[in-house]
C-alpha cells in the first residue's frame, strides 16, 4: 500500500478515535506509524497495540481531542510520521529502552529476523514494525481498551 493509501487509512481510524473524545477523557494518545528498518527486506512484524513512547520528547503524543477536527488529525499523522523516521535507524528509537529492548516482543522480533535472514547486518534494521492497534494511551501508558481501543476495532485489518 502506498502512504497515501496508509494515511487515508489512519485518518478514518483518528476520526472515529476524535468522536470518542468525550467518552476516552483527557488522557494522552500516543500514535504510531510503521517503523522502517534502513535495511527493509520486506518483514513486518506485527505487534497487538501500541503501549505508549517512552521518550519524554516526541511528535507522536497528543490530547485525545486534537483527533476530532481535520487538521488536528493531519498534525497527529505528521508527527506520527516523522516520530517514526526521526533517527538514521527508526528501530533505535524503540530498542533504546532497556525494557523494550528486553521485552518479550522484541526478543522474538530478534529471533525472527537472525533466522529469516542469518547475515551480519543488524537485525533491526531488515524490517518494519507496526501494530494492530496503532493508537495507544501514553500518560499513564497502557495499551488501548474501551472506548479508544473499540475506536479502532472496525479498521484492524485494514
Amino acid at each position: 500500500m502506498n502512504d497515501a493509501g496508509l494515511i487515508r487509512l489512519y485518518d478514518a481510524t483518528l476520526l472515529d478515535v476524535g468522536q470518542r473524545a468525550e467518552e476516552i477523557g483527557e488522557r494522552q494518545i500516543a500514535c504510531h506509524w510503521p517503523f522502517v528498518g534502513s535495511q527493509f527486506s520486506g518483514t513486518v512484524i506485527v505487534g497487538q497495540a501500541l503501549d505508549g513512547w517512552d521518550a519524554e520528547e516526541t511528535t507522536a503524543r497528543w490530547p485525545v481531542r486534537v483527533a476530532s477536527t481535520e487538521e488536528g488529525r493531519r498534525e497527529v499523522i505528521d508527527g506520527a510520521r516523522a516520530w517514526a523516521a526521526a533517527r538514521q535507524e527508526p528501530m533505535e528509537e524503540v530498542l533504546r529502552w532497556g525494557h523494550r529492548r528486553g521485552s518479550p516482543f522484541w526478543n522474538l522480533s530478534m529471533r525472527v529476523m537472525r533466522l529469516l535472514e542469518p547475515d551480519a547486518r543488524p537485525w533491526a534494521s531488515r524490517h518494519a514494525w507496526w501494530n494492530v492497534y496503532p493508537v495507544g494511551f501514553d500518560r499513564p501508558k497502557g495499551s488501548p481498551y474501551g472506548p479508544l481501543k473499540d475506536a479502532q476495532a472496525s479498521h484492524v485489518g485494514a
